[in-house]
């Protein structure tokens, strides 16, 4: 039987051979000579591999890494610039500003207290002057929406629920595109749910008020006064599309900050009429 001349035949059969000679000198050698000299095999042969192995991970990682400071990166620029957008509002004397076509007043008030706890959810606020104001108005600073009014004390106090409470869900669009969807606080981070894992949504992307009503669980279930439409709430800063999930999964950045506030505004409460006796005096 002729064999056959291919120089690729050739080559595996020099392998071949090789290989077969050397496990033939491994079990000839005695048995200490055997260990080390599989010692040395691993240490040319795996290292490499695992080092190059390690280096991919490695390379992966820094990649998911820089990512992720990138989103928080142009989170932080943004709200950057709304914070100098703020600061010079303040030295102007003015309040937030409203969307166009909101009409309603800005009533400022003091924040007094806060309810210290875990879960710190809800401040007290007071206003200078007597208000004609009612559960779930909006509250907001210069940054951003903060939250809904929850309970009214008197004319003067009331308690505002924030954005930050677990139960808190509101309507909010995306500036950019107008897609609706419902924004919830989600295990120390925030959340926009019901948004299609087709859709077109981008970090950097700023979340605003939809104006959608809601149904709460109060008394008779009635059907509360909406918030405005157009107040800015969150930017986004991680967009996912799972393949097994219809929907996205979206994290934004509140603007408002929840634990550093002296003075918020309710949007719509307006100033009470002077009673008939304190008129008369």
């Amino acid at each position: 039987m002729l064999r056959s001349s291919h120089p690729g035949v050739r080559a595996d059969e020099f392998v071949a051979g090789f290989c077969a000679l050397l496990s033939v000198l491994l079990l000839l050698l005695p048995d200490g000579a055997q260990v080390q000299v599989a010692h040395a095999l691993s240490v040319v042969l795996v290292n490499p591999w695992l080092e190059v192995r390690n280096f991919g991970e490695d390379v992966l990682r820094l990649r998911a890494e820089n990512a992720r400071l990138s989103a928080q990166v142009k989170t932080l620029e943004l709200r950057l610039e709304a914070g100098k957008r703020a600061v010079a509002d303040l030295e102007r004397g003015a309040g937030p500003a409203l969307p166009p076509g909101c009409d309603e007043p800005l009533a400022p008030c003091q924040v007094i207290a806060r309810k210290r706890s875990r879960l710190a959810t809800m401040i007290q606020i007071r206003s200078l002057e007597p208000l004609v104001w009612h559960p779930d108005l909006a509250v907001v600073t210069p940054l951003g929406f903060l939250g809904r009014l929850h309970t009214v004390i008197d004319d003067h106090g009331a308690w505002v629920e924030l954005l930050s409470a677990p139960d808190m869900a509101l309507g909010v669009e995306f500036e950019r595109t107008g897609l609706a969807g419902v924004l919830r606080p989600r295990a120390g981070r925030f959340v926009v749910e019901l948004v299609g894992r087709d859709e077109d949504v981008m970090p950097g992307d700023v979340i605003i008020t939809s104006g959608i009503a809601e149904i709460r669980d109060a008394p008779g279930g009635a059907v509360t006064d909406p918030v405005p439409r157009g107040l800015q709430v969150a930017v986004v800063s991680q967009v996912s599309a799972p393949s097994d999930r219809i929907f996205k999964e979206i994290a934004v950045e509140p603007l408002a900050d929840f634990q550093r506030n002296e003075t918020v505004y309710v949007v719509g409460a307006r100033p009470r009429a002077p009673r008939a006796a304190e008129a008369g005096r």
